[in-house]
């Protein structure tokens, strides 16, 4: 394959990704939480990160396996399986939409966790910061998982309204 093929060939792959609605905005959710499940597995010193500290509080106790694994796995597997449903070709657009749900449901709680923070002003650690407006702050540094969640519905329901042909999947509405 020379320069040119090998160029139409990315660019091909590149429309293809992110022409499908939500895709954006699924792959951002997907590259976070491999990246947070793989510092999860490697070292404990984040369990007092806002979002991993909301997911590792709903996440229960069990004797044979740690909550920070626990954890990891599912965000590793909620992942998995929203990449898989966002790229395939081959899958039913509802059965794609219900796939996308365990991602959504650890953006929320994330979320819940983040807006917490802002509220009280610290963090879930209960370390607050040296600074005149810490709920400011804290908003600033908290935004992204803030909207990631709502943009996260609004991808999916996209992708509901995209391949359904009408409002929310419902073809011809």
């Amino acid at each position: 394959m020379n320069l040119r093929e090998t160029s139409r060939w990315f660019s091909a792959r590149f429309r293809e990704v992110f022409q499908n609605p939500g895709s954006i905005t699924i792959a951002i959710a997907t590259a976070k939480h491999f990246i947070e499940a793989l510092i999860l597995l490697y070292t404990s010193s984040a369990d007092g990160s806002v979002g991993i500290a909301a997911m590792l509080s709903v996440m229960p106790h069990l004797t044979f396996i740690s909550r920070e694994y626990l954890l990891a796995d599912v965000m590793l597997i909620s992942a998995a399986v929203s990449l898989y449903s966002a790229h395939s070709k081959t899958l039913h657009y509802k059965v794609g939409a219900v796939l996308l749900v365990p991602q959504q449901a650890l953006l929320a709680v994330a979320c819940i966790g983040a807006a917490k923070a802002v509220i009280f002003g610290c963090y879930a650690n209960d370390y607050v910061p040296p600074v005149d407006h810490p709920s400011l702050f804290i908003l600033g540094d908290q935004c992204i998982r803030l909207l990631l969640a709502p943009g996260y519905t609004i991808a999916i329901f996209a992708r509901l309204t995209w391949y359904g042909g009408g409002r929310f999947g419902v073809a011809g509405g």
